[in-house]
């Protein structure tokens, strides 16, 4: 009689304990029947979907749950009553009772009969979204950063300052440099495929490794470097490397500036005539006065 009551008091405090977290005000708690019903909920999870627990209990989570993700729930939990799988985790949507949709991460576990059989499915969830909002934003942030730096007339790279690993590569960067982007995977790959030469592939690596070690911003901008392209074709670009230790980043920039090395290299020719010819000009000037001097000289005797 004693053992049968200590029983029954583990069997309830193990059933309190069980309730307790179940109705903790942390996450939507649930256990469902393998016809996808509502068999047990707390009251987080409806006042998350806005029903009572009577109206929540005659319902499905399949019914509740957003058209666009059905599928890949069902696909998920069919796995699990076919024994494919013990759980399974993935962000979806709800359809609360005033209409209004909210995203929730969703894990599903399983608790089988001694045949292998369902006995009910526990499902956690967790309402996210607030973080989908924010990660939505971010995506509408990214989209307009790469629509910039894809149309910007100057190239840019992103890379890992740690590993070297190629994050990014602008259509501008791969057009100026006169390689293909997707053959950029790291910064052992750009030095290779854009310096050509061994020799001065090295000198450009010491040098970029030694302004790197400076931790100078000054010290990190290249003027007019001479590159020959993969094509053959000779060109001056001026680069600029701008890290970021906090996250690891190292982000490069890079333009052409060919024409403009080729108008300045032109003008210095045309000053340096011109100078000349001033030069020239003086000197014949100051022989037709010295000139002169000799002819007074000589009419004045």
């Amino acid at each position: 009689m004693t053992e049968n009551k200590s029983t029954e008091d583990k069997l309830k405090e193990c059933e309190d304990r069980f309730y307790s977290y179940f109705n903790m005000p942390l996450n939507g708690i649930a256990m469902t029947s393998p016809e996808k019903g509502w068999l047990e909920v707390n009251n987080e999870l409806c006042s998350m979907l806005g029903y009572t627990r009577d109206e929540l209990l005659k319902k499905t989570w399949s019914e509740m749950t957003h058209p666009d993700d059905i599928d890949a729930d069902e696909k998920e939990f069919n796995k699990i009553l076919s024994g494919q799988i013990e759980n399974y985790n993935l962000d979806k949507r709800y359809i609360r009772k005033d209409g209004t949709t909210i995203w929730t991460n969703l894990s599903v576990g399983c608790v089988r009969e001694p045949n292998g059989n369902i006995k009910y499915s526990v499902a956690i969830i967790k309402d996210i979204t607030d973080r989908k909002i924010i990660e939505k934003e971010l995506q509408k942030q990214n989209l307009l950063l790469n629509t910039i730096l894809e149309n910007a007339p100057i190239g840019f790279a992103v890379n890992k300052i740690s590993d070297g690993k190629a994050l990014f590569v602008s259509s501008k960067f791969e057009e100026i440099y006169g390689v293909e982007r997707k053959s950029i995977n790291s910064t052992d790959d750009f030095y290779e495929k854009v310096y050509i030469d061994p020799t001065y592939r090295k000198e450009m690596r010491e040098k970029t490794t030694e302004a790197m070690m400076t931790k100078d911003p000054a010290k990190m901008k290249w003027e007019n470097i001479p590159i020959t392209t993969l094509a053959g074709k000779n060109i001056y670009i001026t680069a600029i490397n701008i890290p970021v230790p906090e996250q690891d980043l190292m982000v490069s920039t890079v333009q052409d500036v060919t024409e403009k090395k080729m108008d300045e290299d032109s003008l210095k020719e045309k000053l340096e005539e011109i100078e000349k010819m001033n030069d020239l000009m003086i000197g014949r000037e100051l022989e037709m006065i010295k000139l002169k001097k000799e002819v007074n000289k000589k009419s004045e005797i």
